[in-house]
């Protein structure tokens, strides 16, 4: 599936996750909903990212996929944990690309959600006596969704790609040659 496709695709089948009502398999389900919900909002950021990295569709194409695995996890999370506070509380290699402008709602609720559902992510894939109910989960998707809709928004101001920016540059993680 190409990397434009995955983020929606992620974001339906989370939604399909928290309807399947077996009791059996409910609570890995929810788990899963709320796994696949993160992934659905950390690629549509590394989609916005490699679209920075190559400006034309053919070098996407090519070189996009190897790209966006380099992008690290908690370096997304951190630099969204950053990017969502005033500029006098983040680092000065944020603000740096960013600018010292306060963030904008939009994107202060892209990072917000960001960082709530990395956590809930972590919770749900490792902590095992987490207990998941499905209006908990219902709300990390609405959050998610309230995050494509405001990242819609950001991504087509110079806030959103100088975001887009940062993630190429603070995000990725180093790979040595072996």
């Amino acid at each position: 599936m190409p990397l434009a496709d995955l983020p929606g695709a992620l974001l339906e089948v989370a939604d399909d996750l928290v309807q399947l009502d077996a009791r059996r398999r409910a609570r890995a389900s929810l788990r899963r909903a709320v796994s696949t919900a993160y992934y659905a909002l950390f690629h549509l950021l590394v989609r916005a990212a490699v679209q920075r990295m190559f400006r034309n569709q053919a070098d996407r194409d090519s070189f996009g996929p190897a790209a966006a695995r380099g992008f690290a996890h908690d370096a997304v999370g951190n630099l969204a944990d950053d990017a969502r506070r005033h500029p006098q509380q983040r680092r000065q290699t944020t603000n740096d690309i960013l600018g010292t402008r306060v963030p904008s709602a939009d994107l202060r609720a892209v990072c917000e959600a960001f960082v709530a559902t990395h956590a809930a992510r972590e919770a749900a894939d490792y902590d095992l006596a987490a207990a998941h109910r499905k209006s908990d989960v219902q709300g990390v998707l609405l959050q998610v969704r309230g995050a494509f809709e405001a990242w819609t928004r950001v991504s087509k101001t110079d806030e959103g790609r100088r975001f887009a920016v940062a993630m190429v540059l603070l995000a990725r993680q180093r790979r040595h040659a072996q």
